[in-house]
């Protein structure tokens, strides 16, 4: 059985113009030398799509997975990941066209860099927070004649990570086009998580634990355009608030809690003056900042502000009659709580009052949120 180079891995459902631009897009790419799969896992069965299979089929190595389960993006990733015998995977939305140099810059850039990291390319014509009402998408010739041949889309806007200095990697790693060796997803079992559905999320979540696995994740070498389609914000941020407020009850620490409640953009500025102000607490105290969950009388009780040795002990307040049940290294600008879901929360004056008034401001109106009574310690 011959090698292969590189597995596209594809979650398609409901955009079979889109999913045809990019098929087509990857018969046409340069590929001297080069053995590659195409593995589809597709969401429904629609005779169009079949058509579509047999006809592309004829020219590069497509295999394609049904489900008749409910769309769920994570999922699809993950069964066609587990199908792939490429040494790279390449990640790719099913609106995603790349240039036609994409694998020769690839093996220049996999012959410099660590074996292990991952890329994550640049979306030019892309914009998560503009709304589509409906499309009219130009031929794929367009694209062909227009960008796929020339070194950059210089004459579409490039997305917003390109005008930032990154701080928080992993909070702008998007899998619409991600270049990962598989054995880093297998030896790490770095599947995506499937309890995540609908818009948003799950790909940050993942690209959150290659970066606690020490994944280097490197932006801006490989580009794509993003082919537009019907995009609904208010159905997007709802399902989004609900994905993140489950990634922070997975992951509750300070950076995680920082992308959850102010956004990657604001927590990417923000990161080093936050951070800052938090080493200088840790660094004059000794000791890890964090909130405390209590319980007294069969009550649960916030303690935000808190302070923690090496063995989780609180050490600047006295809990008297309370049981510690969790202890949780956040500022309290996000809580994994629901609403009214505490009886009070404390926060600790001398802690908080080292912070600006914004965080200030964010920390009391989080409290206000998840308990019925806020203190001051």
């Amino acid at each position: 059985m011959p090698i292969v180079n590189y597995s596209f891995i594809i979650p398609y459902y409901k955009r079979l113009r889109n999913i045809i631009y990019v098929l087509q897009n990857i018969c046409e790419i340069e590929a001297d030398k080069i053995n590659f799969e195409v593995i589809i896992c597709s969401y429904e069965y629609d005779a169009s799509f079949f058509d579509m299979i047999e006809m592309f089929s004829r020219q590069i190595n497509l295999k394609v997975i049904f489900t008749n389960a409910p769309w769920n993006v994570s999922q699809a990733r993950n069964s066609a990941m587990k199908q792939a015998r490429g040494e790279y995977l390449v990640l790719l939305d099913a609106d995603i066209l790349l240039p036609f140099d994409f694998f020769k810059n690839l093996e220049k850039l996999h012959r410099s860099a660590d074996p292990c990291c991952v890329f994550a390319g640049t979306l030019y014509n892309y914009d998560e927070r503009v709304e589509i009402d409906n499309v009219d998408l130009p031929p794929y010739s367009f694209y062909k004649e227009n960008y796929l041949s020339m070194s950059k889309a210089t004459n579409l806007k490039a997305d917003y990570r390109n005008d930032l200095k990154i701080n928080i990697p992993w909070a702008f790693c998007w899998t619409a086009l991600i270049v990962v060796p598989r054995r880093v997803i297998e030896d790490k079992s770095l599947f995506f998580d499937e309890t995540f559905t609908g818009w948003g999320g799950e790909d940050i979540e993942w690209s959150y634990r290659l970066h606690k696995s020490e994944i280097e994740i490197i932006f801006n070498n490989v580009w794509c355009i993003h082919l537009p389609h019907i995009r609904n914000i208010k159905s997007n941020k709802k399902s989004s608030k609900s994905n993140y407020d489950f990634f922070l009850e997975k992951w509750p620490c300070f950076d995680v809690e920082l992308v959850c409640r102010l956004g990657d953009i604001r927590a990417n500025d923000m990161y080093y003056d936050i951070l800052e102000i938090v080493k200088k607490i840790e660094n004059t105290s000794g000791y890890k900042l964090c909130i405390a969950e209590c319980i007294k009388n069969s009550e649960r009780d916030l303690f935000i502000g808190c302070l923690r040795d090496e063995s989780e002990k609180i050490i600047n307040i006295n809990l008297g009659q309370y049981d510690l049940v969790n202890s949780y290294l956040l500022l309290g600008i996000k809580l994994p709580y629901n609403d009214s879901a505490v009886r009070n929360i404390t926060i600790i004056g001398s802690v908080f009052n080292m912070f600006s008034d914004e965080i200030k401001s964010l920390i009391k109106k989080e409290a206000l949120r998840v308990a019925k009574k806020i203190c001051r310690g």
